[in-house]
């Protein structure tokens, strides 16, 4: 199958592996040169079916309970898994995605059962961009130090108690918004049900109650085997790590592991208090993929090369199991982190600048945390 929308072509090969189904997507550059941009792996029937629309791209698995498979890109390229839609009914006996189509935000899927009868199902997507805060279930803040960027949740967002701290952006929750003393939210709020302001707070732009928020669906990670060598840098010592797939990686007290564009995937990434992660982007981003835990320990530091605004948005953290992912005390963290199934913590004094998507979202004192492209650096 072949879709095609703009500067950006989708082709799947359904056979071109013994195990899967692969898709490929290319685009055009301004010499009129296709160029391959993304190689998308699925069951051995994956993308027999196939409808692009922009920055969408949507797959189908037919006779697979989550049949169709919705992938949106980034800003620099990566094509992330966003949601597998499901028909509404239980039967099995239907190939739910024998057609679909996408137009913007727009999802139509045709299922047909063996006697030519089916059902046509219309989805609305509701996309996970532009958000430096998007939780599952709870968003949770304790008086940040410096805070931007819109937040929504599909449970309720609560700022505790603050010390006279500015949060600028919007505010989004399925159900409850509570906002507490010392509070002033630059941007609007609106809540499935109640928006709670201390009297001490303050709302700046439109409060709106008992509306219809939508259900942000998060990204999800598709399983994959991690490799079986252990990496360890000692401390006081540097370490070039090629894109791969290792065991545990582990930068040890005062070590500076490297990383370059590419993809990893590991069981488990730590860092410990003091080291660096350095991470290459002037080949083009990169993905630490994690199967068990990644942690942040105290004072470790993110550094992107080349650095400006932008180079938040290149590189890529995803967690597929249920860990705690911590950014400790002092530590400084660039990037998107997915970790659709565990809680991200943000300790005490730490520095965040990208986005996180997670099951929940818990933010100590003094905590620093930016969007993508914001100005501010430390």
């Amino acid at each position: 199958s072949v879709s095609l929308s703009g500067d950006t072509a989708v082709v799947s090969a359904i056979f071109d592996d013994i195990e899967s189904g692969v898709a490929y997507i290319f685009v055009r550059d301004d010499s009129g040169n296709w160029n391959r941009q993304a190689k998308l792996r699925g069951q051995e029937d994956f993308g027999s079916a196939i409808s692009v629309d922009g920055d969408i791209a949507v797959f189908n698995s037919p006779f697979r309970p989550d049949a169709v498979r919705v992938f949106a890109r980034d800003g620099v390229g990566n094509w992330i898994e966003n949601i597998r839609l499901s028909p509404d009914s239980d039967d099995q006996e239907e190939e739910f995605g024998t057609f679909l189509s996408i137009d913007g935000n727009t999802i139509v899927v045709r299922g047909v059962s063996d006697n030519g009868n089916g059902a046509t199902y219309v989805f609305e997507l509701q996309r996970p961009d532009g958000f430096v805060f998007l939780a599952d279930e709870k968003v949770e803040i304790d008086r940040p130090s410096i805070s931007a960027g819109n937040i929504h949740a599909n449970g309720d967002i609560i700022f505790d108690k603050g010390s006279r701290g500015t949060h600028t952006g919007d505010l989004s929750a399925v159900d409850f918004i509570k906002i507490g003393k010392r509070n002033t939210i630059v941007g609007d709020a609106s809540a499935g049900f109640s928006v709670i302001i201390d009297d001490k707070s303050t709302v700046t732009g439109t409060v709106v109650e008992n509306t219809d928020v939508a259900v942000i669906p998060l990204p999800t990670i598709t399983p994959f085997s991690a490799g079986k060598e252990d990496i360890k840098v000692k401390s006081g010592e540097i370490l070039a790590l090629a894109p791969g797939s290792y065991d545990d990686v582990r930068a040890n007290e005062g070590a500076t592991l490297q990383l370059m564009s590419g993809e990893y995937f590991l069981e488990e990434l730590d860092l410990k208090d003091r080291s660096v992660l350095e991470i290459d982007v002037s080949k083009g981003s990169v993905t630490i993929n994690v199967e068990k835990e990644l942690e942040f320990d105290n004072e470790m530091e993110v550094r992107i090369t080349p650095f400006d605004e932008d180079s938040s948005n290149w590189v890529t953290f995803k967690q597929l199991g249920h860990k705690t992912v911590e950014i400790d005390k002092g530590a400084k963290v660039l990037g998107t982190i997915i970790a659709p199934k565990a809680k991200v913590e943000l300790k005490t004094g730490s520095y965040f600048k990208g986005t996180i998507l997670a099951r929940t979202i818990e933010v100590k004192t003094r905590v620093t945390f930016l969007p993508h492209n914001s100005s501010d650096s430390e």
